[in-house]
């Protein structure tokens, strides 16, 4: 047996080999776990994000490139969250809006009819103050002065809520209480109760 020596050799070269094979594969198998793994959770969560899902926060995992990659993914979830609530508010306020100018819009047309129905000018000056006094909300009553030349005074002409017994005694210089001053300014004044 000459070349016993030799075969001890070859088969400890090959034992080696196999064993030095087996933790190369091993090694990758981890190593490349380690790259693939994280890139199947961005997978995920970019699927997620295309589909709509901006709630579920995407994971930062990863080395290097593929966490710079994960924490771009987030952030970017973050600013389109932020700039899908800030829609809904803006077309929350523009369905606000446009409810506001459909019943204000109601209210002109209601006036509209009213003024031609009217039969006289008392009870279209009344049917004036009933439709601006219906038309907002927070308002529940109101009187209406009007400017009579001859005595240079704001006499009360119609009232809603109010008993006008009283107030047709009520005759107002310009710039004397607010309705006075509204008259005499020729601005619109706008009070917050």
């Amino acid at each position: 047996e000459v070349f016993a020596p030799v075969r001890r050799l070859e088969r400890t070269l090959a034992l080696l080999g196999a064993l030095g094979l087996g933790i190369a594969l091993t090694a990758t198998w981890i190593g490349g776990r380690r790259v693939i793994e994280p890139l199947r959770r961005l997978t995920s969560a970019s699927t997620g994000l295309a589909r709509g899902d901006l709630e579920t926060p995407v994971p930062v995992v990863g080395e290097s490139e593929v966490r710079l990659l994960s924490e771009a993914l987030e952030r970017m979830r973050r600013e389109l969250q932020a700039s899908l609530a800030q829609t809904r508010r803006h077309e929350e306020q523009l369905v606000d809006l446009s409810r506001r100018r459909e019943k204000e819009t109601a209210a002109l047309v209601k006036a509209s009819a009213s003024l031609v129905a009217a039969q006289d000018e008392t009870e279209t000056i009344q049917q004036v103050l009933r439709t601006a006094v219906d038309t907002f909300p927070s308002v529940e009553r109101g009187v209406l002065f009007l400017y009579d030349a001859t005595g240079k005074t704001l006499d009360a002409k119609a009232s809603v809520g109010y008993d006008m017994q009283p107030l047709s005694q009520v005759h107002l210089r310009p710039g004397e209480s607010l309705a006075g001053q509204v008259f005499q300014q020729g601005v619109p004044l706008d009070c917050h109760t």
